[in-house]
């Protein structure tokens, strides 16, 4: 009878854990596909990265390598990941592609919210605190801002957060398996972004502080075949390219966002409020900041939860430290975050020494991220029909481009829309792919000299744009396209003209 019991307990509970991860699961996915909705619908004209990196996949399918073919200013793990959906849309179109591609990350955010509460249960922090952090992952600003389509942010935690549930139980058990493991999904996740480099220093390092060498080991070697099997073909066809685009690059951009404007943004006090003047958001920061030494205090009081805490730190170090800043970074700190949410609710709960009234006055305290993240994704999805998304006229301007052969753009986005990517990729076509990338490198200036202001960039652009027949610009503010470049694009006269976009001809 008593084993009878159990089994219906054990029964029972896996059912209730089921339900809880479903429903982070249903709650993360629709906030996503709200914002993408209210972005302008599925088929919108996508942010400038998406679709460089859907362009990267397709070049890869035609044979186009990066770094030595295009510009590509990350690791090659995203290329590789996209290359299906590129494939999907070269056999039907590249918009169909496309919208496939950002379904699909969109649902790799859900399946990283579900992972969340996965791993605070492995961690022994209960079904509630779990689905606390679950939550957290799935409505924070942070994280949906991020994740309604394709980034390298949620690829890269998908990575991390299996190296986490790896790691979790490599510390239980003292197995060389999964330590393997743990290594192998960080190195991919180094290979998506180099700011998971970080992580995986710092679970190395907490390997190393449990003198656990068997484990150390078998991590290492993990982490190396990752990198391996991902990087080395692409390094091979050009080293000095790849290294140049990655490492010296990225570590080279112009310094963009000061460290009280990233923590406002991490704090989501930007994404609710535009323009927060300096004294609110000092005060602003303040209170969370206390709130945090809250959290703080009671995720310290489970051991198993200790290690995130100090992850969380470093990737905020990352944040704060790195060149570049856009709001989207966040969601690199995001499951890391979402766990220490999880252990505080946790420790407030087990409780401890401290007196049950004095606990009560905390609750709180404690309850504030989670209020703050439930609000702040209504301030998201606001947010998100102002970014620069907007519906594309692409099938009625690609009626007037006819037959005509390869058409130029300063984002892909405009070429997956107007459905003729892969077909220029195919007639051979140049294509830069990253566009604005090549003044991080090629086209560089020096540090914060602007774009219009280049001479060797406005020379090269042009020239790029007029190798083709016909020229779309739909960021030229962004691209740094000067006025006498934008006259020169002009005189070819206009080809078609539909909802403020312009498709201009070349003439020779």
């Amino acid at each position: 009878m008593a084993d009878a019991s159990s089994a219906t307990r054990l029964s029972a509970l896996r059912a209730g854990t089921g339900r809880a991860e479903a429903a982070v699961f249903a709650v993360a996915l629709l906030v996503r596909l709200a914002v993408r909705l209210s972005s302008g619908g599925l088929t919108a004209l996508s942010t400038y990265d998406p679709g460089v990196y859907y362009a990267a996949g397709d070049a890869l399918t035609f044979g186009r390598l990066p770094y030595r073919d295009f510009v590509f200013l990350h690791p090659p793990a995203v290329i590789v990941v996209l290359a299906p959906f590129d494939w999907f849309g070269r056999l039907t179109s590249d918009l169909a592609g496309f919208v496939a591609a950002n379904l699909a990350f969109a649902l790799l955010g859900a399946l990283n919210a579900v992972l969340v509460v996965r791993l605070a249960r492995h961690l022994g922090l209960g079904t509630r605190a779990a689905v606390a952090g679950g939550l957290t992952y799935a409505l924070w600003f942070g994280s949906v801002g991020a994740e309604y389509g394709v980034r390298l942010e949620p690829l890269g935690n998908l990575f991390a957060l299996l190296g986490l549930l790896a790691f979790a139980r490599a510390r239980a058990t003292g197995a060389r398996r999964p330590a393997l493991w743990c290594g192998a999904a960080f190195g991919a996740a180094s290979a998506v972004k180099i700011w998971w480099v970080v992580p995986l220093v710092v679970m190395l390092g907490w390997l190393l502080a449990g003198r656990r060498s068997r484990q150390v080991g078998a991590f290492l070697a993990g982490a190396a075949a990752a990198l391996v099997v991902i990087c080395v073909p692409f390094f091979l066809a050009a080293p000095r390219q790849m290294f140049d685009m990655v490492i010296t690059e990225q570590l080279g951009r112009n310094i963009t966002g000061a460290p009280l404007v990233r923590l406002a943004e991490l704090s989501t006090l930007r994404p609710a409020i535009s323009h927060p003047s300096q004294a609110l958001t000092v005060v602003w920061l303040v209170g969370v900041a206390a709130v945090l030494v809250v959290v703080c205090r009671f995720a310290l009081r489970e051991a198993a939860a200790r290690p995130f805490l100090v992850l969380a730190g470093a990737q905020l170090l990352v944040l704060l430290a790195a060149p570049g800043w856009f709001g989207f970074y966040a969601d690199y700190l995001a499951p890391a975050l979402a766990i220490t949410i999880a252990a505080a609710v946790a420790g407030y709960r087990h409780g401890g020494a401290q007196p049950a009234a004095s606990r009560r006055r905390l609750l709180p305290v404690l309850l504030a991220p989670l209020v703050i993240v439930a609000l702040t994704t209504g301030a998201a999805l606001v947010q998100a029909t102002r970014a620069d998304q907007h519906a594309f006229p692409g099938q009625r301007l690609a009626r007037a481009l006819g037959g005509r052969g390869c058409v130029m753009s300063d984002a892909p986005g405009a070429l997956i829309g107007l459905r003729v990517l892969s077909r220029d990729l195919g007639y051979g076509c140049a294509n830069w792919i990253d566009v604005s990338g090549r003044t991080y490198g090629a086209d560089r200036a020096g540090r914060n000299v602007p774009r219009r202001a280049n001479a060797r960039w406005q020379r090269d652009l042009l020239a790029y744009l007029r190798s083709g027949q016909a020229i779309i610009l739909v960021r030229a503010h962004a691209t740094g396209v000067a006025p006498g470049t934008m006259r020169a694009i002009r005189a070819g006269g206009v080809l078609a003209r539909d909802g403020g976009y312009v498709i201009w001809r070349v003439r020779r």
